[in-house]
């Protein structure tokens, strides 16, 4: 099995964990009535996890 194919799961969710997670506790905290912070960090969460995602499972630059 190639090494890079086996870190590459922990790698993603790291990576979603560090983002993802200061992203969702910043939208949960701030909570909508400050409507344009809140909606950037869900904005933020949906751009980076599609990103991410395309990056570490679709992208094929091997």
């Amino acid at each position: 099995m190639d090494t890079k194919k086996r870190i590459r799961p922990w790698a993603y969710g790291i990576g979603l964990a560090l983002v993802d997670v200061p992203l969702g506790l910043f939208a949960w905290w701030i909570g909508p009535k400050y409507a344009i912070p809140f909606v950037c960090s869900i904005a933020g969460i949906g751009y980076f996890t599609a990103s991410w995602t395309w990056k570490n499972w679709f992208l094929n630059t091997d």
